[in-house]
């Protein structure tokens, strides 16, 4: 059977289109190139996009914090709420945890979002991030038996540039601890 061989303009041409294609795939992951995409008309929608889980790549890490106000006035140190799990080699098939991770860290988003568009506390103390978070710094970690009051804070850090000094984004006034809780939740069983 006799070979058959390209020459080398189809081979130029199909380097040519999927340089063009990989190219326009470049432009369309960080929103550039919209009007050579709406001017290809078909052509446009068979560049992908391959952002489907996260527009915006993460550059920093967002921490929740909660301290807690102390008999006396004393005020505790800050405590990281610590959610993340160590990762497991399954975990890159299934990890069902991570759902809290990332609902946790889109509040503190949203949270901070919602702060930076209004500086009326009245405003932002209903919206349902700061209940959420506030929910999670009330009944969600552990309280010292002679705490009152406990507050929250979101901080932005970059975990790999420790030249970076963490920023602090949001920190909430005190809240008291006593206020609706019952003798069956979390402080009621620290204080028997």
């Amino acid at each position: 059977m006799p070979e058959t061989t390209t020459g080398p303009i189809p081979r130029l041409l199909l380097y040519a289109f999927l340089g063009c294609w990989g190219g326009l795939t470049m432009l369309r992951q960080m929103d550039l190139g919209r009007n050579v995409l709406a001017r290809l008309g078909w052509f446009g929608v068979t560049v992908p996009n391959y952002r489907f889980f996260g527009p915006v790549p993460v550059m920093h890490d967002l921490h929740i914090l909660v301290r807690d106000r102390l008999t006396g006035e004393r005020v505790g140190p800050w405590r990281e709420l610590d959610v993340v799990r160590e990762r497991r080699p399954l975990h890159t098939l299934w990890a069902p945890h991570r759902r809290v991770e990332k609902g946790l860290i889109d509040v503190a988003k949203e949270m901070t979002v919602t702060r930076r568009r209004s500086t009326e506390a009245a405003q932002w103390k209903v919206t349902v991030p700061y209940l959420v978070l506030l929910n999670i710094a009330t009944y969600g970690v552990p309280h010292e038996p002679d705490a009152r009051q406990t507050q929250f804070a979101i901080v932005r850090a970059v975990e790999y540039e420790p030249r970076i000094e963490p920023e602090t984004l949001f920190v909430s006034g005190f809240h008291d601890l006593d206020a609706g809780v019952d003798a069956g939740g979390p402080r009621g069983k620290e204080r028997r």
